[in-house]
């Protein structure tokens, strides 16, 4: 029994080694993985069947079985990887044909607050689907919905408020046309305070900060999207804030990194990944 065992799992050992293989994605390899398949199938079969016999089965039986058995792993590992891939899928289908339950509950404006990065339930197939059920929503519970925007991000709230203009009740679109022209003013506000601070500003250790602090307030505006601002603009922006910071202090770590962020969204990736090298080297040092 104990041989029986060894002899089973090496040749499990050997399928597995083959099966992993086929990560690599490489046809001359899964070739190569097809035959060693076939090869391990046939030695097996004949190796059981000579080593291990019943007085009620042949050879032949027992090659036949063992060949049998092993030939078909990779059909039932298929089938069962594509019943776990499909498990919500069909427990779906289940249910439409009155086979299982599904639990109900009632959505509310805090369960959808997340609105591009929403819990999985809400994001199974594609953004479609989300802005599908959202528009579903009625009047008051949209109302829910956009209040509980301030709690975002500032970039998923603008894109919940953006998409909210279309909105078909008229009390939803001007309440996100009110909170999405309330979040640009606070950008902005926060922005103005932070250029006027630099003006004031005296040493230089507050003038690396706040030059810092700016770049990354218009790369901020870039990001969430804010359909005033001129990106180019904006970059030149972040780019002679960046710059100034350095000027100041050429050992800064915050400043490089922001450089490379704003020499990323100006699609320069090979002075961007110096500016990250260079941070890195200054931060081991």
């Amino acid at each position: 029994m104990p041989a029986l065992f060894v002899s089973s799992l090496i040749v499990l050992i050997i399928q597995l080694c083959l099966f992993g293989l086929l990560w690599l994605q490489s046809p001359m390899i899964n070739l190569l993985v097809v035959a060693g398949h076939i090869v391990t199938v046939i030695l097996a079969a004949f190796w059981f069947s000579t080593r291990w016999q019943h007085p009620m089965l042949s050879a032949r039986d027992t090659r036949y079985f063992v060949a049998s058995l092993i030939g078909l792993l990779p059909v039932i590992g298929s089938v069962f990887l594509l019943l776990i891939d499909n498990h919500r899928t069909l427990r779906a289908y289940g249910i439409r044909e009155g086979l299982g339950s599904v639990d109900v509950h009632k959505e509310t404006p805090q369960d959808l607050l997340n609105y591009f990065s929403a819990p999985e339930q809400y994001t199974t197939g594609n953004i479609r689907n989300t802005k599908d059920l959202i528009s579903s929503l009625d009047d008051e519970a949209y109302l829910g919905l956009l209040i509980a925007s301030r709690h975002l991000p500032d970039d998923e709230a603008y894109a919940l408020l953006t998409e909210a203009l279309y909105s078909p009740f008229e009390s939803a679109r001007l309440m996100a046309y009110s909170l999405r022209g309330k979040l640009e003013d606070k950008i902005n506000n926060a922005l103005e305070d932070k250029l006027n601070s630099l003006k004031s500003a005296t040493s230089n250790k507050q003038k690396v900060e706040l030059n810092l602090e700016l770049a990354k307030d218009y790369l901020h505006i870039i990001n969430v999207g804010i359909e005033s601002g001129d990106k180019e603009s904006l970059l030149k922006q972040a780019n002679k804030h960046t710059l100034q910071a350095l000027k100041l202090n050429k050992q800064s770590v915050s400043g490089f990194k922001t450089l490379s962020k704003v020499l990323r969204f100006q699609g320069d990736l090979v002075h961007a990944r110096k500016a990250e090298q260079r941070a890195l080297s200054l931060a081991t040092a």
